[in-house]
């Protein structure tokens, strides 16, 4: 509802996530407890939810799960948001802090690519011919060159710029995109654009310049490439970033296109959100620990940030220590 309040909203692919696991909750209910009928109150049911999930760690997979990790956290989300209820909130909370984190499924090393990677990817798939080479080339001339210079726009914004992908599917021309009073490119999301749609009790708002040295790639994207998608569809779309098809990208979609393009580079199990890690990894290590830039980049808190990334800083403690304490030798001597 649009008059809910920005705490409460919750995005598509939010609600797809908790369809799934309730679904496997409904069906354990329905099979293996043999309950009829079925209602949203069974949700709330603490000794059905405990049944449940020793179901699924003991019979179903005999490990624990991320899935059941995030069954247990959806549950707290609703008695929290939804149907209030700090008895079964505790009662849950103590449920889940019983179950050891799970192990890792892949190795992050399978899907880690470097920004400067990526960068070159972005630089080799940006088209070398413009559409008036290439009349005869086609029913729709030029038309997967302009897609290729859409993905390699982004994934070059993307080293720059380590934005959700929901921010870059969602970004649009005037409304996201758009020039300042002097004539200068920024990006700007506000309020329930972004994850956390507050700060401190105030409207969240991420307010950047695009990248200057991408600003002579994004003018020709937008008044010779982006065209081009846009005649292939029958809708004008003011989203800045448009599939092959000239629609704006869905979840799925952007997320398939980009991990076929940078495995077909370099052999990576690649996935788009794995670029804000990367990003914030790469930006904390050059810079000895610049947590607060990383932050804004991010548009995460400050605290969020430590939390995730301190262990960086333990890196080399003992390498730095030994460096140390040489060269205070050599001073001594």
């Amino acid at each position: 509802m649009p008059s809910r309040d920005a705490h409460l909203k919750k995005r598509s692919i939010t609600i797809k996530g908790y369809r799934i696991l309730s679904q496997s909750y409904y069906g354990f209910l329905a099979h293996v407890q043999q309950i009829s009928p079925l209602t949203f109150d069974h949700l709330f049911d603490f000794d059905l939810v405990n049944a449940y999930v020793h179901w699924h760690i003991n019979e179903l997979h005999h490990r624990v799960t991320i899935a059941i990790h995030s069954f247990l956290t959806y549950l707290l989300a609703l008695t929290r948001q939804y149907r209030p209820n700090p008895d079964l909130r505790v009662r849950l909370a103590t449920l889940k802090k019983t179950l050891p984190l799970p192990s890792p499924t892949y190795n992050k090393d399978d899907a880690w690519v470097s920004l400067a990677t990526l960068e070159e990817i972005g630089k080799s798939l940006w088209p070398r011919k413009q559409p008036q080479d290439l009349r005869q080339q086609g029913k729709h001339p030029g038309r997967i060159l302009a897609h290729n210079a859409a993905m390699a726009l982004m994934l070059r914004l993307w080293v720059y710029r380590p934005y959700r992908q929901r921010n870059i599917r969602e970004m649009q021309l005037e409304e996201n995109l758009h020039k300042d009073a002097q004539g200068k490119w920024r990006i700007t999301f506000r309020s329930a654009q972004l994850k956390v749609a507050t700060k401190r009790g105030r409207p969240n708002v991420s307010d950047l310049p695009f990248p200057e040295t991408l600003i002579p790639l994004l003018e020709e994207y937008l008044t010779v490439w982006r065209p081009l998608l846009l005649r292939k569809s029958s809708q004008q779309s003011a989203h800045v970033f448009l599939t092959a098809n000239g629609t704006p990208f869905q979840p799925e979609i952007l997320t398939r296109a980009t991990k076929h393009i940078v495995y077909s580079y370099t052999g990576k199990l690649w996935h788009p959100h794995i670029v804000r890690t990367a990003w914030a990894t790469e930006w904390i290590r050059k810079t000895h620990g610049d947590f607060y830039t990383a932050a804004i980049m991010l548009n995460d808190s400050l605290a969020m940030v430590l939390q995730k990334y301190a262990h960086l800083l333990e890196e080399d403690v003992a390498e730095k220590a030994d460096r140390l304490i040489d060269e205070r030798n050599g001073q001594w001597k």
